[in-house]
């Protein structure tokens, strides 16, 4: 079973500042997004919009493993990897 990183746990952000402007690539996605009407909150913190815009921030959004459950399927939680 793995560990949550610091930067995804659900209460975070009373530790940590998470800029997602300074992610590599956000430029990009930003303009991508604004053109589809998606909002930055949207952009820097759902794994699901990042991962649709291949937008590197979404290893560090809190629902990352949730993201990756809905684009891949369940999650085995039983696997020791």
């Amino acid at each position: 079973m793995g560990l949550l990183h610091e930067h995804q746990r659900p209460d975070r952000d009373a530790y940590l500042s998470y800029k997602c402007e300074n992610v590599r690539g956000y430029d990009e996605v930003k303009k991508k997004a604004e053109d589809e009407k998606v909002s930055r909150d949207d952009v820097c913190n759902s794994a699901e919009k990042c991962s649709k815009y291949s937008f590197a921030g979404h290893w560090f959004t809190k629902d990352f493993y949730q993201g990756l459950s809905t684009l891949r399927g369940p999650l085995d939680q039983e696997s020791i990897m």
